[in-house]
């Protein structure tokens, strides 16, 4: 979760300072970080991604981070929850 957090503190501070396009951040966000844990499966790697459209979008409009921080707590908890 924190990394996500970092990631998107950087990517969009950084991409404001390149003048990059509000869509092309947001795209970068949801498939950088993303993509590393394939091993769940198609389905869960498409619906992080979705949730990192939205988010990045919610965070680019009120530059809140919290609905990321409780989204991604509580997709870790019932992921964890579903494999016991």
């Amino acid at each position: 979760m924190l990394e996500e957090v970092l990631m998107l503190g950087f990517l969009f501070t950084y991409a404001k300072k390149l003048k990059l396009g509000l869509w092309s951040t947001i795209i970068g966000f949801c498939s950088a970080p993303r993509q590393l844990p394939p091993l769940q499966g198609v389905g869960p790697m498409i619906g992080n991604m979705l949730m990192g459209i939205v988010f990045g979008w919610v965070y680019q409009k009120y530059g809140r981070v919290m609905p990321l921080s409780c989204a991604t707590s509580c997709s870790m908890l019932s992921a964890s929850s579903a494999t016991r």
